[in-house]
């Protein structure tokens, strides 16, 4: 009789601790699913905020209110929903590029300022500035140009890189032509002076071939002395 009672006990506990378990596990079941549904939810009104705002969202006076997207302007704060205030698309003249909340849009880049050689490369839209270019024959070198400089002329040098709206002319060194050409000139001056250095001296040395004492005698003797001119070598060197 004892050892039935103690087989129902064993028993017994055997069904409470299998119950137990099976409670445990369906309750950890449970608390996962909830999860998953509380973060569905938190991802669903994310989502929905999103697409009721595409463009973004602002706070004003602790609501949560859409952005107005480019090429509008804010006209009234929403209210009582993020999506009830009110846009309008801006006024001809001005336009806003980013989704924003500004009452009033920014005014277009002007391209006909006298004297800085400007030409209108694209129009200015709702969403977008105008954009200003230089005109042939001159370049801007910054990102937002007002002013367009006259490119640089290249002399004997030659250009080495051409001239386009946004960088100005590189003209070749004239380092290693001039000095070639600069060395040509000295040496032909070099020359052209050692050859009057020499016809002076010739000239001088044939002058004084004539003594004085040979001068006198010859006008005494009334004979006419006629100095021919003489040849050095064979150069030609003409008498002075």
């Amino acid at each position: 009789m004892a050892s039935d009672s103690n087989k129902f006990t064993g028993k017994f506990f055997t069904f409470l601790l299998f119950t137990s378990q099976v409670s445990l596990a369906y309750s950890s079941r449970s608390l996962l699913t909830d999860g998953k549904v509380t973060q569905h939810a938190v991802k669903g009104l994310f989502r929905n905020r999103r697409q009721m705002c595409p463009d973004g969202t602002y706070y004003y006076e602790g609501r949560t209110c859409c952005l107005c997207g480019a090429g509008l302007r804010l006209e009234s704060h929403c209210s009582v929903k993020p999506n009830d205030g009110q846009c309008e698309l801006c006024d001809p003249g001005t336009y806003s590029s980013d989704p924003n909340f500004q009452l009033f849009c920014e005014p277009c880049t002007s391209c006909e300022h006298p004297n800085a050689n400007l030409e209108l490369v694209e129009p200015c839209t709702s969403a977008r500035n105008a954009k200003c270019g230089c005109k042939k024959g001159h370049y801007c070198d910054t990102e937002t140009c007002t002013l367009c400089h006259p490119c640089q002329e290249c002399g004997t040098e030659g250009v080495k890189v051409a001239c386009t709206g946004t960088n100005n002319t590189i003209c070749n060194d004239i380092g290693g032509n001039g000095a070639i050409i600069g060395g040509v000139i000295a040496l032909i001056v070099a020359i052209l002076i050692l050859a009057g250095l020499l016809s002076f001296y010739f000239c001088r040395r044939r002058r004084r071939r004539f003594s004085p004492s040979q001068e006198s005698a010859a006008q005494t003797n009334g004979t006419a002395t006629e100095m021919l001119p003489l040849s050095v070598g064979r150069t030609g060197v003409a008498a002075c």
